[in-house]
């Protein structure tokens, strides 16, 4: 898929970036990839809930489904249209999908379906439930893969904590994000995203919001082209990741004509979360049209290993309008250690080629689908009786309880029943047993009292495991006012397992052997773990016998891991002692399984493809889209070449080989000879053992090559080229019209329906010509003697030497032609056609009409005493006869009964017993009695 040529594509930054020391979405490489498929977000439904869409926009219009669109403002019209003055959801919809029509703007996502939704242009009670509502729709009716909310209670900076609002709208809008990753896409999960807000001038944490803090969401910070967080983002633990806002200065679609944020039906000035959020949204089309079979949870995980670190420096304090420093978490499996996270941006900036290529892979490695239906929880209550909180203390209380499981941590929700009469007093902290300290809360909400329960959330520890010691520290830190805790619940949601799945990225070389990111990885939780490098774009090198590998150019060693899955570079992946998963993916790639029964797949690299050898036991290989060299190697291997032109070398013990779409190669690489069937296979050879191919598809056309050994050769129902090589070998057409070559040794051919050729040598002895139109011809220069009687070949052509083709009795119509040498034809009882060529032959009639030609130098013509009507073509004066000696009663010319009433046209009958032959003799004149032998 080439880049887009729409205009204004030149300015929308965000989707390319050229500005040196700037970042973009990292997208072109998705449109246009140098290497694996390219992706639009065909056929991935898009939600867009917001104020407005003008869908008669031309950008817009092919993309937009006005079916399934709907209308939850007050007025319930259906038509989402909205007014002119409702321009957000114009812009935020362009973001995602606008299309890539030669013409105006471009979305990240630009062949994705979008549906739009309208609720109320104002923040109140009824557009809380009409969000609610919509949520709930956007995912059952519209069966939305991908919902995006670029809308959020934050712009009203007095909300927090939905101070002014019913708790119980907030309550409903979780329920439906409920039904939504529970039951959206068939169980999978719609995706939700939602922008974080634009209030963190008012010191706005999402966790202040009900609804903008449930990490079931992705929640999207904004970041500037720099990278450094927007101004006006707002911040907080339930953020994931962050996307482009500005300041001011997004390219995207706007109302047409004068109505909308500017006059000529594009906008240059969009900006805020509102920004940032679609261009998730269309990165997540991208991942789900990648892989449609990704669970909610696998989106949030892709989305959190992709995203790059930008902004303030890893360790450094907070820069810029920062509120937090980056830190690392404690897990063991983001290049070898813990993932980058910030309160302001989440795990960091998004990366649309990176999160593709894990989107892609993501299930490599026998991973199933991570959804509501197998999220692992367990709740640890730290506190369960009223605690007054130190007054004015900075360090407060610190409520500790142990989890018990060690599941794998994705998010982490901490309950609070608490109250207090000044909440910008409240700070609380999070740590996890690894020693990981989130900041849930901390100076919000000024003076306003509370006095309920409330749910703060946390993305920050992710990849970590949950078992033991999870401590909850709250503070009062100021005082005069009394802080009371009744209770505190930490829930953990994860995936109850040990397979881990080691994700690299082209961050490894940033941190490998810093910040607690070791070179050397060794799983010790057991289960079936994978190295995954998809999102590295240089090839790596990936060992799991216990030698080096190297990733992003780092040494790197790997001990105890199972599977290994390489990405769209020229990877090398070796495999150890026990079972392997081993995926290429896209690029050159060289996979070797070494030890057990491994299963090896080469990828979709279209072009110049992967080796894969299996070693030793029983592999299973399977080439992918290229033209892939496939050795199975020792064991009872299965080979599969899939897409391209593929070579299989196979041994004795492999079970199926398969080639594939293409015309495909099965090689024997094991001299003892073996037995293969496979149904697209074009091109068999043999090695020196006895080797038995049977071709099984109904009609494809194969070529096949015993060489040496005994083989045994057996096309299909299309024609076939069938080479037995240098033994005694066995040659079944089957069905089509097949070539045969026997080749040295006494050879069997067995022609099956069709017209078939049979190549012979002296040496072969048993035909079968079967159905239809066969032809033995001959191929050895000292020439061949056959009998064709009972071969049901119908044809037969000489070659140098003499040879002999005999059809006495044969009662259906033969041909015959000897070629040079001193040939002898023998015709049949159902009228034959006997042609001598070069040499001095010998032509015999049969019991039919036969027809001679005998050819240059002296033939002999013999007839028989049963003779019918026979036709000489070429008589040769002076050199060729008639043989009568087989006639009774023939003893002399004169005994000849002649036919002169054809001799203008040089045609002479010349009857014997019940026979007459006719010669042309070409001007010659009548025949006499020198030419006959009696």
């Amino acid at each position: 898929m080439p880049i887009p040529t729409d205009p204004l594509l030149a300015s929308q930054w965000h989707l390319i970036n050229n500005v040196p020391g700037e970042f973009d979405l990292n997208v072109a490489g998705v449109w246009n990839p140098t290497s694996g498929n390219a992706y639009t977000g065909a056929g991935i439904r898009v939600v867009v809930i917001d104020d407005g869409f003008d869908y008669t926009h031309a950008d817009l219009a092919p993309n937009y489904d006005t079916v399934l669109d709907y209308d939850f403002e007050g007025a319930n019209d259906y038509d989402p249209f909205g007014l002119g003055t409702d321009s957000h959801g114009t812009a935020v919809a362009g973001i995602i999908g606008a299309d890539n029509n030669g013409s105006g703007a471009v979305g990240v996502a630009f062949d994705s379906l979008m549906i739009g939704y309208r609720v109320e242009t104002s923040i109140s009670d009824a557009w809380l439930v009409s969000i609610s509502e919509s949520i709930f729709y956007a995912a059952i009716s519209a069966m939305g893969d991908v919902i995006n909310i670029s809308q959020g209670i934050a712009n009203d900076a007095a909300s927090e904590f939905a101070n002014g609002y019913t708790l119980s709208r907030f309550n409903d809008i979780r329920t439906s994000i409920g039904t939504a990753v529970d039951s959206g896409r068939f169980g999978l999960g719609s995706i939700i995203v939602k922008s974080a807000g634009n209030s963190r001038l008012d010191n706005y944490d999402v966790n202040s919001d009900l609804w903008g803090n449930d990490s079931r969401q992705v929640i999207v910070a904004a970041v500037d082209p720099n990278g450094f967080v927007s101004d006006y983002s707002s911040f907080g633990a339930a953020i994931l990741v962050s996307a482009f806002g500005g300041p001011g200065s997004v390219v995207t679609t706007d109302r047409v004509g004068a109505d909308g944020y500017d006059p000529d039906n594009f906008t240059e000035t969009f900006n805020g979360t509102s920004s940032a959020a679609p261009m998730v949204s269309g990165v997540v089309a991208l991942m789900l049209e990648a892989n449609p079979n990704l669970g909610w949870r696998d989106v949030q995980s892709i989305l959190a290993n992709s995203a790059r670190h930008v902004g303030s420096a890893v360790g450094a304090g907070p820069g810029g309008s920062e509120q937090f420093a980056w830190d690392f978490n404690a897990a063991a499996t983001w290049n070898g250690g813990g993932l980058h996270f910030s309160n302001d941006y989440g795990y960091g900036l998004i990366d649309a080629l990176a999160a593709v290529r894990m989107a892609e892979t993501w299930s490599q490695g026998l991973f199933t689908p991570a959804t509501s239906t197998n999220e692992f929880s367990q709740t640890i209550d730290v506190l369960n009786v009223p605690t007054v909180i130190p007054d004015g203390n900075s360090t407060g209380l610190t409520f500790s309880g142990n989890a018990g499981f060690a599941d794998l941590v994705e998010r982490v929700t901490v309950t609070v029943t608490f109250s207090t009469t000044f909440m910008a007093d409240v700070e609380i902290y999070l740590t996890s047993p690894d020693g990981t300290e989130s900041v849930l809360t901390r100076d919000q909400a000024d003076g306003l009292d509370f006095d309920g329960v409330w749910t703060f959330e946390s993305q920050a520890f992710r990849g970590e495991r949950a078992d033991g010691l999870w401590s909850v520290r709250i503070v009062d830190d100021f005082s005069s006012d009394v802080l009371t805790v009744t209770d505190v619940r930490v829930q953990v949601f994860g995936a109850d397992t040990t397979q881990d799945r080691y994700v690299y990225t082209n961050e490894y070389s940033e941190y490998a052997g810093l910040y607690g990111h070791p070179v050397t990885v060794t799983d010790t939780n057991g289960g079936v773990d994978t190295v995954n490098a998809a999102a590295v774009t240089i090839g790596s090198t990936i060992r799991l016998n216990g030698t080096s590998s190297a990733i992003d150019g780092v040494t790197t060693l790997f001990v105890n891991i199972e599977n290994a899955v390489g990405g769209a570079a020229n990877d090398v992946l070796t495999g150890g002692a026990g079972v392997n998963y081993l995926y290429g993916n896209a690029g050159r790639d060289s996979i070797s399984g070494l030890g057990g029964g491994d299963v090896l797949y080469g990828g979709d690299e279209v072009g110049a493809g992967d080796i894969l050898a299996g070693g030793n036991d029983n592999d299973y290989l399977f080439g992918g889209n290229g033209n892939d060299t496939l050795y199975g190697e020792s064991g009872a291997d299965q080979l599969n070449g899939e897409g391209g032109i593929d070579l299989l070398y196979v041994d004795g013990q492999d079970l199926v080989v398969s080639g594939g779409s293409e015309a495909d190669y099965l090689v024997v690489a094991d001299a003892a000879g073996g037995a293969w069937a496979a149904g697209d296979i074009e091109n068999w050879y043999g090695a020196s053992g006895s080797d038995i191919f049977t071709a099984s598809a109904a009609a494809m056309l194969t070529r096949q090559q015993g060489y040496d050994g005994a083989d045994t050769l057996t096309g299909g129902s299309a024609g076939d080229f069938l080479y037995g090589g240098n033994h005694a070998d066995t040659l079944n057409g089957n069905g089509g019209n097949d070539t045969m070559v026997g080749g040295a040794g006494a050879d069997t051919f067995n022609g099956g329906t069709g017209n078939d050729l049979f190549y012979i040598d002296a040496a072969d002895f048993s035909f079968n010509g079967g159905a239809d139109t066969d032809y033995f011809i001959v191929q050895d220069a000292a020439g061949v003697s056959v009998n064709m009687a009972g071969t049901l070949v119908e044809y037969a052509i000489g070659y140098t030497g003499n040879d002999g083709f005999n059809a006495t009795g044969v009662a259906t119509y033969v041909e015959m032609n000897g070629q040079g040498g001193n040939d002898q034809l023998y015709a049949g009882n159902g009228g034959s056609i006997l042609q001598g060529g070069a040499g001095n032959d010998s032509l015999v009639s049969g019991g039919g009409v036969d027809h001679f030609v005998g050819g240059a130098d002296g033939d002999v013509f013999w007839f028989l005493n049963a003779g019918a009507t026979d036709y000489i073509y070429d008589w040769q004066d002076g050199s060729d006869r008639i043989n009568l000696s087989l006639v009774a009663g023939i003893a002399g010319f004169t005994d000849l009964t002649i036919n002169s009433a054809y001799a203008a046209s040089n045609w002479y009958g010349y009857g014997y017993g019940s026979g007459t032959v006719w010669v042309q003799t070409g001007g010659a004149g009548a025949l006499d009695a020198t030419d006959f032998f009696y």
